[in-house]
This record gives structure tokens, C-alpha cells and sequence, in this order.
């Protein structure tokens, strides 16, 4: 969700700077206001999460990326209980490195804080067609809560996707430090989809490569 700061300033809603203090500010009013948490990235069908109590009711969807991989959030000792509880029934899932439950009741201590730091922004009009992942759609105009709603609500990856795709033809560019959303990408894209997706960081060393293509 980070992205969507950088997706901000690109776009020509907020300037550079802003847009850097903002995270900063962020960042330091949720550590000051929130108990420890954590994130789990599950490779199985999202449906899952509502047939297993020991998910919904411990965690929140955080994510859904495509259909076999989501993300489930929450204070720190649930997401503990829940990784055991995957372990044992042998579902896929990786810890995310945050120590903060993003996307879930866990930051709800930070709200207000969080909105008194971004009063301070300066928005504008979008001068190119900035596509919110919090909620799927074109933004047209910045509010003051539209950056906590991006940690709050749910990153809805996959109907972001159908959404730009029933628009047209896209080229998809990854600009993260891994490639990973290029992946998620492919996995959406219907097989008739004459959109692409390109990564430009890889972990495995074809960055100038990729840049060429």
C-alpha cells in the first residue's frame, strides 16, 4: 500500500516531499500508537477465510491478490496462533517482515493521530488517472483520509486488476524492489488479455534486461 503514496505523486495529486513526509509521519504515528502485530501471506483460495473461525475471527482480510493468495492481519499473538494452525494443516503461507498489523482493527489506536498528520497535505487534481487499489477505482480527487484508508481497508489487488482490464489495453510495470505484483499480475490476466506485465527489480539480476524490454 506504500505504492499508492508513490502512485500520488506521480500522478501530479501530491508533491515528492509531501508525499515523503507523509510516510515518515506515518510510520512514526503508528509505531506510537499501536500494539505489535503482524501479517501472513496464505497461497489457498481467499474462501477459506470465512470457513475457518480460527482466521476470521482472529485476523482481517488484509489483501486478495488473485485467487489462490491472500493476506490475513492482526495483533501480534493471533498471527502467531494462525501460523501455527497453517503449519499444521500443511496450507502454504509466509510472515511478512512488519511488526505492525496494516489493513486491521490493530492500527484503529492510530486514526486519529494519522488524520491530524495528513491535514497538513496539499492535494490536487490528478493530472494523469490515478486507480486506487483501496478501492478499485479512479480517484479524482485526494481527500484527507484517502492515505489511511489505503492502510485500513483492504488491498483489493484483484478486482483493481479487472477493473483497469475492462478499460482496455495496459502495460503493467512493477517498480518494486521485487517483482512480486508483476507475478500477481500474470496470474489475473485472462489468457485472450492483450495487456503485459513487466517487472524492473528482480532478485535475480536482470534489471537492465528487464528495463530494455
Amino acid at each position: 500500500s506504500l505504492g499508492e503514496f508513490v502512485a500520488a505523486a506521480v500522478a501530479g495529486a501530491v508533491g515528492y516531499e509531501d508525499a515523503l513526509c507523509a510516510v515518515i509521519e506515518q510510520a512514526q504515528v503508528l509505531e506510537a500508537n499501536c500494539d505489535r502485530g503482524g501479517m501472513i501471506a496464505v497461497l489457498d483460495n481467499p474462501s477459506i477465510f470465512d470457513h475457518r473461525p480460527i482466521l476470521n475471527r482472529n485476523s482481517e482480510l488484509a489483501a486478495v491478490n488473485y485467487e489462490n493468495h491472500f493476506v490475513l492481519s492482526g495483533q501480534h499473538d493471533a498471527i502467531l496462533e494462525i501460523e501455527k494452525y497453517l503449519q499444521a494443516e500443511s496450507i502454504l503461507h509466509q510472515a511478512l517482515p512488519v511488526t505492525i498489523g496494516f489493513h486491521s482493527v490493530s492500527i484503529d489506536p492510530a486514526k486519529s493521530a494519522c488524520l491530524s498528520a495528513l491535514q497538513a497535505g496539499r492535494y490536487a487534481r490528478p493530472a494523469v488517472p490515478l486507480v486506487s487499489v483501496a478501492g478499485a477505482s479512479t480517484v479524482q480527487q485526494l481527500e484527507n483520509s484517502h492515505f489511511w484508508d489505503v492502510i485500513r481497508k483492504p488491498m483489493e489487488f484483484k478486482k483493481t486488476l479487472a477493473y483497469l482490464e475492462n478499460q482496455g489495453k495496459f502495460i503493467y510495470i512493477d517498480v518494486g524492489p521485487s517483482g512480486t505484483l508483476a507475478g500477481f499480475v500474470k496470474q489475473i490476466l485472462a489468457k485472450d488479455s492483450r495487456s503485459r506485465s513487466l517487472p524492473v527489480l528482480t532478485p535475480f539480476g536482470r534489471d537492465l534486461h528487464n528495463l530494455r524490454g
